[in-house]
Order: structure tokens, then C-alpha cells, then sequence
């Protein structure tokens, strides 16, 4: 990144469906410190976790809580519940309720999902000077408009992704819909 500019985190979209993504500094976030209606997270987390057996936290109080939930819910909705059944119904309470606190990128489109000015980049130690030598230091978690897939992404303040039926890829620096074939792609879970 050069001096005295703003770094920006892009997300294109080449699905067939919207997704939504959720920028954090940090997964160990409270979810209430950061969105307005953390009730709507809380319905039915224990149904969850008994329809998928999975060894989920207690409640929804951190990013990292959302994020296993979010793979949870995913897995439900792709077909290992049956639907109609009251967990399918609490997992797309669960989606919709992450579709409002997040960033929607609609399908063929790049939507700045993260932007830092030249101030907090040079003041901010942890997402500054350390995005600035490419350390991630920003979470990505990005859901499909279905539900049915999910992906966590660490990324630098400055680096641009693209999402596909393979999962999600970096794409070549300084631009947003080219594929960068020397980074691994982060599969959907």
C-alpha cells in the first residue's frame, strides 16, 4: 500500500445469488457492542445445537459464537434437517437476523465491504501498521443469500476477494475480479 492512502477491502460477487458479508477486527467482538439487535441472534441457539449435535456455545456473545452458529445453520439448511422442521425454521431465523447486520453484495457486483482512512492506519497499531505490512488483521465472514453456505475469511486491510462456487478467492492486487492463481481459495464450509 502506498503512504497517505486509504486501504479498502473488496468483495466481488460471481454467484448466481447475493451474499452477505460481516467485516470484524476482531472475533472475540461482542455482538452487542457492534450491532443494534442482538435478540434477533439469540433465537433458538440451543435448538441448533441439539438438531446438529455439535458442540456449540452456551449463547451468541462473539463474533466467533456467530461464526460457528453460522456453519451450523449452514449445514442444516443444505440438507441434513429436514425441512419444515422447527431447527430449519430457527436456522433461517439465524440467517436473516445475520442478513441485516451485514454488508449485502449483490451478484455480479464489488462492494467495499471495509475502508480505513490514512488517520487510523497510521494510529491504530493493530489494523495499521500491521495491515500495512499485510498481516491480517481483519475477519471476514461471508454467507450465501441462502444460507447454505458460509466462509471465514482473514484478510489484510488492504486486499480484495472474490467469491464463487469454489469458495472464496484473493484477488490480484489492485484489482477486483481477477483471480490471484499464487493464493489458496478458502473453501465454503
Amino acid at each position: 500500500m502506498p503512504l497517505g492512502l486509504d486501504q479498502k477491502i473488496h468483495v466481488a460477487n460471481h454467484l448466481d445469488q447475493d451474499i452477505y458479508v460481516m467485516p470484524t477486527l476482531d472475533k472475540g467482538w461482542l455482538l452487542a457492542d457492534v450491532l443494534a439487535d442482538t435478540a434477533l441472534f439469540a433465537i433458538g441457539v440451543g435448538e441448533i445445537a441439539t438438531a446438529t449435535g455439535l458442540a456449540l456455545p452456551a449463547e451468541l456473545a462473539t463474533f466467533a459464537d456467530l461464526t460457528q452458529f453460522l456453519k451450523a445453520t449452514a449445514g442444516l439448511l443444505s440438507g441434513t434437517a429436514a425441512v419444515g422442521t422447527r431447527s430449519a425454521e430457527v436456522a433461517l431465523e439465524l440467517v436473516e437476523a445475520f442478513k441485516k447486520g451485514a454488508i449485502k453484495v449483490p451478484v455480479g457486483e464489488s462492494v467495499n465491504v471495509r475502508e480505513q482512512g490514512f488517520l487510523s492506519t497510521y494510529f491504530k497499531p493493530t489494523s495499521g501498521w500491521f495491515g500495512m505490512a499485510d498481516f491480517t488483521t481483519v475477519d471476514l465472514t461471508v454467507m450465501t443469500q441462502d444460507g447454505k453456505r458460509t466462509a471465514d475469511v482473514d484478510s489484510s486491510p488492504d486486499q480484495s476477494w472474490i467469491a464463487d462456487e469454489t469458495g472464496i478467492s484473493r484477488a490480484v492486487y489492485g484489482t477486483l475480479n481477477e483471480v490471484d492463481t499464487n493464493s489458496a481459495a478458502i473453501a465454503w464450509n
